[in-house]
């Protein structure tokens, strides 16, 4: 990924490395000023501590203070200032401090780098009495070794900063790019979907849970998206499929009408291209009414005696027969029934060889409606058995009956399979619910229809 200003990742880098620049840093003016305490407090302790004991052991009368053996850095200022009394260690060496401040002790000591000897010293200071007069004595101790200890602590917080603020800014590089880059390859992946791939799912290789959580909502959303899509497809192919039959059977009796000379029977054929028109008006309100899931009960006989009459024409246009038989008795819902057995005869008449009839059996068992549609002719190819209930397994001549009779079938609660493949005969079953009635078995609250078989 290219650094620029306006990406997320250098954007977080930039963040990163200013709020770990700005905590370091005052972290780091905090410490340093901490050493700085801790350093002349030891070096004031040391020194003290010595100039008590001195202090102690000189006589404030005496006309020539006699210092400890044991003293090292020591001087005594006489009330004119001059020094009366020195270790040897400070022999010939001017006072240390004037005599006001040395006088006025402080708190802190005061740090000395002397030329001769060549030594750095803090030194402290307290009133005393020297031969009388208001004098004072200077202690001082080597603070060489903790002006290097503390030169040594400020380099390691002054290069620590800088170093930490980099190892921040490199990491924080380092983890947001495996983040994006995972965030990119949905992106990619998410872009390189169409329309045609319907059932995929993003993946992503990373063990974060929150980009899994993503990825996971994301291919929620596409599955939601797909189903609509799939339904919206399913309804446009029903439209079609239902409305191309009536228009085929509409144009083969106007054909017929036109060659026929008698005027009796060119009649009768205007008298039924007036009847499929009316049947096409009645199909799109069908599938209008559909989309508010409204339903149409009737009786199982007269619901399949209009569909029985309507086949019958198609397969006249086709040069078939067809022959419809109905046994028992039960109210179903007849826009079902004819969105399911419709595309189950026309296929039928389709594949079915003209001398033979294609045959209709509507029977009542057990509380549900038996439709077995069988044909005689060269059956389902074996490569197609697998995949017959499938859009377009049909192409070029279809591809969309069975499926959307199957689809209407399981939607109403009922189930389309294909009992014989053939040849010589192919034969489709369909096991459709009836609706319950007042006085039925259901509205007795007896068991329902059966689970379809397989």
């Amino acid at each position: 990924m290219r650094w620029r200003v306006g990406s997320m990742r250098a954007r977080l880098t930039l963040v990163a490395a200013a709020s770990t620049c700005a905590v370091m840093g005052a972290a780091a003016a905090v410490a340093t000023w901490q050493i700085d305490a801790v350093t002349d407090r030891a070096l004031a302790d040391a020194a003290r501590t010595r100039l008590a004991t001195i202090s102690d052991a000189l006589d404030p009368d005496a006309a020539a203070p006699q210092l400890p053996r044991e003293a090292t850095y020591v001087q005594v200022l006489a009330a004119d200032g001059h020094v009366v009394a020195a270790t040897p260690s400070l022999a010939d060496v001017p006072p240390l401090l004037p005599l006001p401040a040395a006088r006025r002790g402080g708190r802190r000591p005061a740090l000395l780098n002397l030329g001769q000897p060549d030594v750095d010293l803090a030194a402290v200071a307290a009133p005393h009495r020297v031969n009388g007069g208001a004098g004072a004595i200077i202690v001082a101790v080597d603070s060489q070794g903790f002006l290097d200890a503390r030169q040594q602590l400020r380099t390691v917080v002054l290069l620590g900063v800088p170093l930490f603020v980099l190892l921040t800014a490199l990491l924080t590089w380092v983890i947001t790019g495996r983040s994006l880059r995972a965030v990119t390859r949905l992106a990619e992946d998410a872009d390189a979907l169409s329309a045609d791939d319907r059932g995929a799912e993003l993946s992503v290789s990373s063990g974060d849970a929150e980009l899994a959580r993503l990825a996971a909502a994301l291919n929620r959303m596409l599955t939601r998206l797909g189903t609509h899509y799939a339904a919206n497809l399913a309804a446009a192919a029903e439209t079609t499929h239902r409305l191309r039959t009536p228009l085929a059977t509409l144009r083969a009796e106007a054909e017929l009408a036109l060659l026929d000379e008698d005027p009796a029977s060119a009649r009768a054929a205007l008298e039924r291209i007036v009847a499929d028109a009316d049947r096409l008006t009645a199909v799109v309100e069908d599938l209008l009414a559909s989309g508010n899931r409204q339903r149409r009960d009737g009786g199982i006989r007269s619901a399949v005696g209009r569909l029985g009459e309507q086949w019958r024409r198609q397969g006249a246009a086709r040069d078939r027969t067809v022959e419809v038989t109905t046994r028992g008795e039960g109210t179903i819902d007849t826009r079902l029934l004819a969105a399911v057995a419709d595309p189950l005869v026309e296929n039928a008449l389709r594949f079915s060889e003209v001398a033979s009839p294609v045959v209709v059996d509507v029977i009542s068992v057990d509380g549900k409606a038996v439709v077995r549609v069988t044909n005689r002719g060269a059956g389902i190819a074996p490569e197609k058995r697998d995949r017959l209930f499938q859009p377009w397994v049909g192409q070029p001549r279809g591809g969309l009956g069975l499926w959307l009779s199957r689809e209407a079938a399981r939607a109403g609660g009922g189930d389309v399979w294909c009992e014989h493949p053939g040849p010589p005969t192919t034969t489709f079953v369909a096991e459709l619910p009836f609706r319950a009635t007042v006085g039925s078995d259901v509205a007795r609250g007896r068991p329902g229809p059966a689970t379809p078989r397989r």
